[in-house]
């Protein structure tokens, strides 16, 4: 069976400075951002805040296990047999972004399951992801359109923007590159320090759910003095934030900001990446992690991810192999005392697996009180 449900609130709201649930964070998020080209007034208030918005509140079903479809930018082929399989086995939602790549394989995986009656068109919560050099706002429509049009299917359940940054149109919108992170020849518009252009390309993204092309839309890598903003501006708020989370990188402050948002957070890299294959370290091997694991009869990866979904995050981890799709998806039907939640809280050091060259989290992070 398909695992369960968990329900995000989906709003469009004013976001008032005098009644700001985060004042504290909205005055450092204005310190923070006043340094940059485009920062917010220096006055301190939040220029044109959405005031006219009626506050709307509807549940938005997101499962807690995602099929993630990144493969290195290798072997597409894999990756479609991949996601079929995984549709078979009870995964629903299906994790996707047009810098992979892959996503006409994986549209061609999702077609020839529901042309199987495996799984119908609404069963499943189909995301994709607006690439960097695609976020100035005259080309979001465009990028969103390819995207669906590779996947064969009539609209995303959510558009995410991929991160906070902004490229030039030739820097290239997917893999036809080598490395990691694509290796990409990019010339940067802004590195996450232009909240107005932040606003833009969000703006444009919401005129796609407008017309029906997203259901729902999303961020990923996106801090509170990001969101803070945004939110202020926006008039459909993001369900979810997509962002680095796994038991080295708990991200406990960020974590409960997005829950009393009502956003979800969405763990990528849930199994801290494949940093013991590069020298660092291996989170599938932490000798707590193992320990758990064999008290309890679970794989590694079983424990890491049933952490992340305890905790209340949905998860997206990858796999080309039946055996770890099937590991993966079993997590739901057990669960972690809370003296292992404790343990593997422990765990926590602040280790980012994913660091891209054109974004800097440590730069970007809010500024201290």
């Amino acid at each position: 069976p398909a695992p369960a449900i968990f329900s995000t609130r989906e709003e469009s709201k004013p976001m008032l400075n005098a009644v700001h649930p985060h004042s504290d964070m909205t005055r450092r998020c204005i310190m923070h951002l006043a340094l940059t080209a485009c920062a917010l007034p220096a006055s301190g208030a939040i220029s044109a805040p959405v005031t006219n918005v009626p506050k709307m509140a509807k549940a938005v079903a997101m499962p807690p296990i995602g099929f993630g479809t990144f493969n290195n930018f290798e072997e597409p082929e894999r990756v479609e047999d991949a996601v079929r399989s995984a549709i078979k086995k009870g995964y629903r939602m299906i994790d996707c972004a047009r810098f992979y790549g892959n996503e006409k394989y994986v549209g061609r995986a999702i077609r020839a399951a529901i042309d199987a009656g495996e799984v119908e068109r609404k069963e499943l919560f189909v995301c994709s992801k607006l690439w960097n050099a695609d976020a100035a706002p005259e080309d979001v429509e465009p990028a969103c359109r390819t995207s669906l049009a590779d996947l064969q299917l009539d609209y995303l359940d959510c558009y995410y923007m991929h991160w906070p940054v902004q490229m030039t149109p030739d820097s290239g919108s997917d893999a036809n590159s080598k490395g990691r992170f694509g290796g990409v020849d990019f010339k940067l518009v802004h590195k996450g320090d232009c909240a107005e252009c932040i606003r833009d390309t969000y703006a444009a993204m919401e005129k796609c759910a407008d017309k029906g092309l997203a259901q729902h839309l999303g961020v990923s890598n996106f801090d509170e003095c990001l969101l803070d903003d945004l939110l202020a501006h926006c008039t459909r708020r993001p369900i979810a934030n997509q962002i680095e989370l796994h038991p080295y990188l708990a991200q406990k402050d960020l974590v409960a900001y997005l829950q009393n948002e009502g956003i979800r957070p969405v763990a990528y890299a849930p199994l801290g990446s494949s940093g013991g294959d590069n020298g660092g370290p291996n989170l599938l091997k932490d000798p707590v992690i193992t320990s758990i694991a064999e008290d309890l009869g679970k794989s590694t990866g079983q424990v890491i991810l049933r952490w992340g979904v305890q905790r209340g995050t949905s998860v997206i981890p990858k796999s080309l192999t039946e055996k770890r799709m099937d590991q993966n998806l079993d997590i739901t039907s057990w669960s972690l005392t809370e003296a292992q939640m404790d343990q593997v809280n422990g765990l926590d050091r602040g280790l980012r697996f994913v660091r891209p060259p054109y974004f800097d989290f440590d730069e970007n992070k809010c500024a201290s009180p």
